[in-house]
């Protein structure tokens, strides 16, 4: 099962770490806050683009 939403796990959690960014207000050291949010955004991207689309094949495995 969790093989088949590994993709959604991990843009969900970009999403929770961008809204918790948002809402606490985190001040990194002068950078701006958009340079921050595009980065969370395309960290995001890069990490759901990296997790396989399909679960593995568990008959192969054995």
């Amino acid at each position: 099962m969790m093989g088949k939403i590994r993709k959604l796990v991990v843009a969900v959690v970009g999403l929770a770490v961008l809204l918790v960014y948002k809402w606490t207000g985190l001040d990194i050291g002068g950078v701006e806050p958009a340079l921050v949010e595009g980065v969370l955004a395309v960290l995001t991207a890069i990490g759901v683009y990296a997790v396989r689309n399909d679960p593995p094949d568990e008959l192969s495995s054995r």
